[in-house]
């Protein structure tokens, strides 16, 4: 039996489970994804970005390689984009890639960068990119027949399910991108930059008071409340911030 990375969440096996088992036919999702889906988006993917290469921004392909090879995968193809946001974010399904904006690569630090590029290539190795996917195209495809009794409670349930895996795939991922980055400095300012999408800003964030937010969270104890904490597909900065400590801590004390 494969042992579970240590930079996993506590709970992702039992999420990610639960999860698979609201899933009635995955492969026939994905094949249906690449035929049309998928396919529509190559033009505007080739169209609109700039692909990084050994030749081609070969800079920033050192480094994507280098943590690649990290991370036991082979080197994802990485496009840059023009935007206003921060951005990387693992795509994909059976050759999954990475899209950078331009101004991450520019207003980032090194070591943000890399961690945000390791916590993709964590998702890459481990399938949380095809998964997540894969439960955005079943939830699309519920939604349209919600008119059939009882579509709409199962919509609902799987709705719960997949974000409460989604949040725990993005806690793993941050541990490991902490794990590339030795630093949990740069890891909590590239989450904060995230966030505030400037990097000025997110420098002037006092990371022990931001972090009790979170209590402050957790004191919302109202059905309301929960079922709006519960439906967010990515974690709560005080939450995600929280639980990287935690484990960087764990980490140096081992």
């Amino acid at each position: 039996m494969e042992q579970t990375p240590k930079y996993f969440h506590f709970a992702y096996a039992e999420q990610m489970d639960e999860y698979k088992k609201l899933i009635p036919c995955p492969e026939a999702i994905i094949k249906c994804y690449m035929e049309y889906e998928g396919k529509i988006k190559v033009p505007d993917l080739l169209g609109k970005t700039v692909r990084v290469t050994a030749h081609q921004i070969p800079e920033l392909h050192t480094r994507i390689k280098r943590i690649a090879d990290m991370t036991g995968i082979d080197t994802p193809d990485v496009f840059l984009y023009e935007d206003f946001y921060y951005g990387v974010q693992a795509k994909g399904i059976t050759s999954p890639r990475i899209e950078i904006s331009a101004k991450t690569v520019t207003d980032l630090s090194e070591e943000e960068f890399d961690f945000l590029v390791a916590r993709e290539m964590c998702r890459i190795k481990h399938d949380m990119v095809k998964w997540a996917l894969v439960g955005e195209q079943y939830f699309n495809m519920v939604g349209k027949i919600d008119i059939i009794p009882g579509v709409d409670t199962l919509s609902k349930t799987f709705q719960l399910v997949y974000a409460n895996w989604m949040r725990v795939a993005d806690y793993s991922a941050d541990c490991y991108g902490y794990d590339v980055v030795k630093d949990i400095r740069p890891c909590v300012r590239a989450i904060l930059a995230l966030i505030l999408n400037n990097v000025s800003l997110a420098s002037q964030v006092n990371v022990k008071e931001y972090i009790g937010q979170a209590a402050d969270i957790y004191q919302l104890d109202d059905v309301v409340y929960r079922f709006s904490e519960n439906d967010e597909k990515v974690p709560y900065g005080p939450l995600r911030i929280r639980t990287l400590l935690a484990y960087a801590v764990k980490s140096v004390m081992n």
